[in-house]
């Protein structure tokens, strides 16, 4: 479970980092300090939504996976979360080796994401373990 609630709180801050840069990129925001140029370039509207807006509904996706059942929950609950927690530090480990330039908001989802990675691991051992 403290693997589990280290994976909330990780998303939280993946989700406060990207709403920001979301409000930047919705135009909700005129500024944001470190983040103008990066996060405002085409690259970051390419799939016809701003990245911030999809990055934070990612981290919020983790929530409920997370909080689902109890201590001996279903192990596909484990494979999903560990499916997903790689998935998205492959993306982020893509966009950090791409990008020329990095802002903070990005840098701290990018940890967030490796972080939440990283924490599946352990229900995912034990899933796999139990026949």
């Amino acid at each position: 479970m403290r693997c589990r609630r280290g994976i909330i709180g990780a998303s939280l801050v993946g989700m406060a980092a990207m709403g920001a840069v979301a409000l930047l990129q919705t135009g909700i925001l005129k500024r944001l300090p470190g983040a103008g140029k990066v996060t405002l370039s085409p690259e970051a509207f390419a799939w016809g939504v701003p990245d911030g807006v999809l990055s934070a509904a990612s981290f919020a996706t983790n929530l409920p996976i997370a909080a689902f059942g109890g201590e001996e929950r279903p192990r596909w609950i484990a494979i999903v979360a560990a499916a997903k927690g790689a998935m998205e530090s492959g993306v982020s480990l893509w966009y950090l080796r791409r990008e020329k330039a990095w802002c903070p908001y990005c840098i701290a989802a990018a940890s967030a994401n490796f972080a939440i990675c990283a924490l599946t691991l352990p229900e995912l051992r034990r899933a796999c373990a139990h026949n």
